[in-house]
């Protein structure tokens, strides 16, 4: 009798980096996302460092200790919110590992949280798109748990995210909207 060993298709593994130890409310989101999605495996990492720079040199190290590699990917979740311009420091790194990305949200993650309500603003404070976000989710404060009122309608958010928040993206660098695409696009 021949030897015949199945094969499962291996899911691919997401390692989300968040900046910082305070960054709860980006952490219960892509958990949720991660229990609706189904087709890919995202684990996130807190990271110490909420300089790009270091951020960066946690992936490497990620990349390493989970063996990853083919359509595994890290994601670097950066806000935009700071006097630190992180958007040009990111463009002005020189990146060679195709398997990391950095994921920008501007001002803040709340901004895209907001945008599955309404067009978010630009050019605004983080501490204006938690006043926005609190007129959609009543007492919304930062690291609930908020993922369950918010609507269905990824792709409704990612147009409207996309409409307010015009940047350019490239050199390793995408918008929230783009990673959620990445996201949705693996689901089974």
């Amino acid at each position: 009798m021949a030897n015949c060993k199945l094969h499962r298709k291996k899911r691919p593994i997401f390692i989300c980096i968040v900046e910082g130890n305070e960054n709860k409310t980006e952490i219960n989101y892509i958990e949720c996302l991660n229990r609706d999605i189904r087709g890919i495996s995202i684990k996130i990492h807190q990271d110490e460092h909420t300089d790009p720079q270091g951020m960066y040199k946690t992936a490497k190290t990620l990349i390493l200790r989970n063996g990853l590699s083919g359509e595994d990917r890290i994601f670097i979740l950066i806000d935009d919110d700071s006097s630190q311009n992180k958007i040009q420091i990111v463009r002005d790194m020189p990146k060679k590992i195709s398997l990391i990305t950095f994921v920008i949200s501007s001002p803040c993650f709340e901004n895209w949280l907001v945008s599955y309500f309404n067009n978010p603003k630009v050019g605004i404070t983080s501490s204006q798109a938690i006043i926005d976000l609190s007129k959609f989710i009543k007492g919304y404060k930062k690291s609930g748990h908020y993922y369950d009122k918010l609507p269905s309608d990824h792709y409704k958010a990612i147009e409207r995210y996309e409409k307010s928040y015009i940047g350019e993206c490239k050199n390793g660098l995408i918008r929230i909207s783009d990673f959620i695409r990445i996201i949705l696009s693996k689901k089974e």
